[in-house]
């Protein structure tokens, strides 16, 4: 009798992310914003890889070894 009691009480659990996801969206609807969208890594960190790689390509050209003629 504990084990079904056990059973019933894991199996009867509501679904809170679900809710607390549909809610959130309804928030942001009636609030006129448009829900966020994922971006990919390059998206949100372009501003940091772009003056990275110039910066590294900068400094390469300056001690670049000339050819011997």
């Amino acid at each position: 009798m504990l084990q079904e009691l056990q059973s019933w009480w894991i199996g009867c659990r509501p679904d809170t992310d679900a809710f607390v996801r549909e809610q959130t969206r309804k928030m942001q609807q009636s609030n006129g914003e448009q829900p966020e969208q994922q971006q990919g890594f390059f998206a949100k960190y372009w501003m940091y890889i772009v003056p990275a790689m110039l910066l590294f390509n900068v400094l390469t050209a300056v001690n670049a070894p000339q050819p011997a003629k």
